[in-house]
C-alpha cells in the first residue's frame, strides 16, 4: 500500500521536500531532507521515518546547522546512525554524525575545505568515517580517516598539488582500502585539465596508488564500482 511520509514536517509552503531519499542498510527506514522556506535564505533539514511512513523525526540539529544539510547522506551499516555534511554560520562545511533518536555529534573537522567533493563514507564495520580534506586553500587535499566523533585523525592520502581534486570516495568491503577519482597525476606533471585517475588507499596510513592505466592529459576514469 502506498504510505506518505511528506507531511511528518507540515505540509505548509514554508516547507519543500527535497531531491534526498536514502534508504537505511536494513531497508526499514529512509532519510530524507526538507528545505525551510521564507527566511533570509533556503536551510535544509534531515528526517527519518519508518517505511511504513510513521515516527517521522528531525535528526539534524538546526541550532548546529545553520547553513543548512548539504548533499552527503550516508546510513551507518547499523542503520542507527548518519554522517552528513552541513554548512555552518561562516559558510564552511563540517561533518556531523547523529542516532535515529536524533543526538547530533558533531565531527571535529573545524570548516574544511572539501577539495571541491564532499564524498565521505562510514567504515564497513561502522567504527570510522572518512571524507576529503584540505588544511588550507594551498595544502593539498587528503583522505582523512577519523573515529566517530571526529577524534583520532589520520591522514592517509596527501596530494602532490594543491590544486588536485578528489573525488567519488568508496570504502572497499575489507574495511583496509578505499578507492577515489583524483586528478593529481596530471596536475602534478603540469597540465591543465582535469582528467581522473583511479586510486586506491590504505586505511593503516599508506600513500594513495594509482590503479588505472590511463596516460596523458585527456582521459579520464568518471566511473567505479567498489567490490
Amino acid at each position: 500500500s502506498l504510505s506518505t511520509l511528506s507531511g511528518i514536517a507540515g505540509s505548509s509552503a514554508t516547507h519543500v521536500l527535497d531531491s534526498i531519499l536514502l534508504w537505511s542498510s536494513d531497508s526499514q527506514r529512509l532519510a530524507f531532507t526538507y528545505t525551510r522556506m521564507g527566511g533570509a535564505q533556503p536551510v535544509t533539514d534531515l528526517y527519518v521515518a519508518a517505511a511504513n511512513g510513521s515516527g517521522g523525526q528531525l535528526v539534524s540539529a538546526p541550532a548546529a546547522t545553520s547553513g543548512g544539510v548539504d548533499r552527503t547522506i550516508v546510513w551507518n551499516p547499523d542503520s542507527g546512525h548518519l554522517l552528513y555534511d552541513l554548512k555552518n554560520s561562516t559558510g564552511l562545511y563540517e561533518f556531523a554524525t547523529t542516532s535515529i533518536l536524533g543526538a547530533l555529534s558533531p565531527l571535529h573537522t573545524g570548516g574544511i575545505s572539501t577539495c571541491g567533493d564532499i564524498s565521505a563514507g562510514w567504515s564497513p564495520t561502522g567504527d570510522r568515517v572518512a571524507f576529503f580534506s584540505q588544511a588550507a586553500a594551498t595544502s593539498p587535499c587528503n583522505l582523512t580517516i577519523t573515529a566517530l566523533n571526529g577524534l583520532n585523525g589520520r591522514m592517509v592520502v596527501s596530494t602532490l598539488s594543491s590544486q588536485a581534486a578528489l573525488a567519488d570516495l568508496a570504502w572497499l568491503n575489507d574495511g583496509k582500502r578505499l578507492l577515489y577519482r583524483s586528478t593529481d597525476d596530471v596536475v602534478s606533471l603540469g597540465f591543465t585539465s582535469f582528467a581522473t585517475e583511479l586510486y586506491v588507499a590504505y586505511a593503516a596510513g599508506a600513500a594513495g596508488i594509482k590503479i588505472s592505466s590511463n596516460l596523458g592529459d585527456t582521459m579520464a576514469v568518471y566511473r567505479f564500482e567498489a567490490l
